[in-house]
């Protein structure tokens, strides 16, 4: 089911430029940032590089966002969610548009897994919720859950 995509050097080179803006912005704010791997940048880059993977797969439009927490990742609405663990699951808190297709992107850059999307609303069942390392309440969707994003111009979505 999952789609495996590789951003050549170039496109990685924009979502680095991209998730560096991320970090200063969010520094220049006063956000705590999401460390991972003991660097904090590490996690602006490589959610953006997530996100010009699924719009390369499906032909959308990358909007390359810094400080736009309400505007969807790709398109007119999809919102991107990236882990780098081989068997992650698609992270939904409460606060997420219901309404939005969700897609679990994993690896690092520049090699990564379409694994597949869910709608907000789907994602936020009982038996989903969760409060890993506190937090805060979230909905972890496992990949079997995940329908497939088809490739170029899906409309299903």
């Amino acid at each position: 089911m999952s789609q495996h995509v590789t951003l050549t050097w170039f496109e990685h080179q924009i979502a680095y430029f991209c998730g560096t803006m991320r970090g200063i912005e969010s520094a220049r704010l006063g956000y705590r940032p999401v460390v991972w791997n003991g660097d904090p940048k590490q996690n602006d880059h490589q959610s953006a590089a997530a996100e010009l993977a699924v719009a390369k797969y499906i032909n959308r439009f990358w909007r390359m966002g810094v400080n736009t927490f309400k505007e969807p990742d790709v398109g007119a609405s999809i919102e991107v969610r990236w882990t780098p663990e081989p068997a992650g699951c698609l992270v939904v808190r409460p606060h997420d548009h219901d309404d939005r297709p969700y897609v679990l992107v994993r690896g690092l850059a520049p090699d990564f897994e379409i694994v597949g999307y869910v709608r907000g609303v789907e994602a936020k069942r009982e038996e989903w919720r969760c409060d890993p390392g506190g937090r805060g309440v979230c909905y972890m969707v496992p990949s079997a859950a995940l329908r497939e994003l088809k490739e170029r111009n899906d409309q299903t979505i």
